[in-house]
């Protein structure tokens, strides 16, 4: 029984880890993007933040 509970512990853990990282890749790439905004690098921005958006388009579409 609690070699039950231990193992979804760490799968709870693995999954809050795996979405944090996430998130943080997903808030380095806006970082990344804005800041080539503001450098007037519209190529280099334009690669950094098609895919967030492209990630928010679909996410949008799934909740209506």
């Amino acid at each position: 029984m609690t070699r039950l509970v231990v193992r979804i512990l760490v799968g709870v853990v693995a999954l809050a880890a795996i979405g944090v990282g996430l998130l943080l890749l997903r808030n380095d790439q806006m970082d990344r993007g804005v800041r080539a905004l503001k450098e007037e690098n519209g190529a280099a921005a334009l690669e950094r933040l098609k895919p967030l958006l492209i990630s928010t388009i679909f996410q949008h579409s799934r909740s209506q």
